[in-house]
């Protein structure tokens, strides 16, 4: 499993989460989860955020989770009442809507890689595709002729 897809995943539950506290617990408690989620969340764009290998468009989503993350910090201690309410409500969203793009980047990469492996490992592959490729003389066992 690759970290990118793990970091991605966590903060899809980090974010479901905070969505779930935010409309669910007292608002004390709700205050303290959203610090919680924030911090947890600007932590795994930390450490992923140096990660060359994770492709530019995922370091961007990380960047705006750091940023949301902080926010979300900052938000759980600066407000209360119903406005703490929908501002972490509106971080846990945040962090899921981050989390689901990382996780269809990190799929497109992985597709990208795999049809690389078997265009590489495969020279027919393209002059079939290409349509330069002549048929192979093996017949088909399955088809009568």
């Amino acid at each position: 499993m690759h970290a990118r897809f793990t970091t991605n995943l966590l903060l899809a539950v980090v974010g479901g989460l905070l969505l779930t506290a935010a409309l669910t617990f007292g608002l004390a408690n709700a205050s303290w989860i959203a610090l919680g989620a924030g911090a947890v969340a600007f932590a795994i764009a930390a450490v992923g955020f140096p990660g060359l290998t994770r492709g530019s468009a995922q370091r961007r989503l990380d960047a705006l989770t750091a940023v949301v993350g902080a926010w979300t910090v900052v938000e759980s201690r600066v407000f209360d009442g119903e406005t703490l309410r929908w501002l972490s409500f509106g971080s846990g969203g945040a962090f899921v809507v981050l989390a689901a793009l990382g996780l269809i980047l990190h799929e497109r990469d992985r597709e990208a890689r795999l049809a690389a492996l078997i265009a590489a490992a495969d020279p027919r592959a393209d002059q079939h595709r290409n349509g330069t490729g002549a048929r192979s003389a093996v017949p088909n066992p399955g088809v009568a002729a």
